[in-house]
């Protein structure tokens, strides 16, 4: 009978001792949650303040990021619109069979800047009196010639 007295003794202190450990523990998260909430000093913020402002100052850069994105995107967009319109005004006016026989890339150019339609025909105008005096085998070589400083 003393023996298991003893032992059921044995597993009380056991678990007394577990118990012990386990609040001690508890005790030192409770110090840490509180060092983390409560200022040091007066005059110090505390680490959830710093954690705080880290935060709020990544939200703002990432949304002012994101707005002038947007912002940008919109600018962008109505830009490309009056260079489509341009474009459209270009192909309906009287020149529009012209700058069509254009390259694409020159084409574009003459959207951006319409003020350089001038400077094309005056191109166009040397190329096609060139080709009416060349032979038929040598008109790669004419183009090969001719440089673009748009």
């Amino acid at each position: 009978m003393n023996i298991l007295l003893a032992c059921i003794l044995l597993v009380n202190l056991i678990f007394l001792a577990g118990f012990a450990l386990v609040c001690i523990k508890l005790m030192h998260i409770y110090r840490d949650i509180l060092d983390f909430i409560m200022p040091p000093n007066k005059n110090t913020p505390s680490k959830l303040a710093n954690v705080c402002e880290a935060f709020s100052e990544m939200m703002g850069r990432s949304l002012v990021a994101s707005l002038k994105a947007f912002l940008m995107g919109k600018k962008s967009g109505e830009v490309r619109q009056e260079n489509a319109e341009t474009g459209a005004e270009i192909d309906a006016g009287p020149l529009g069979a012209i700058v069509g026989a254009l390259p694409k890339s020159i084409r574009s150019s003459l959207i951006k800047n319409p003020q350089l339609v001038d400077l094309a025909l005056n191109f166009m105008s040397k190329r096609n009196a060139g080709k009416a005096g060349s032979v038929a085998g040598n008109n790669h070589t004419d183009a090969a010639q001719v440089k673009f400083n748009l």
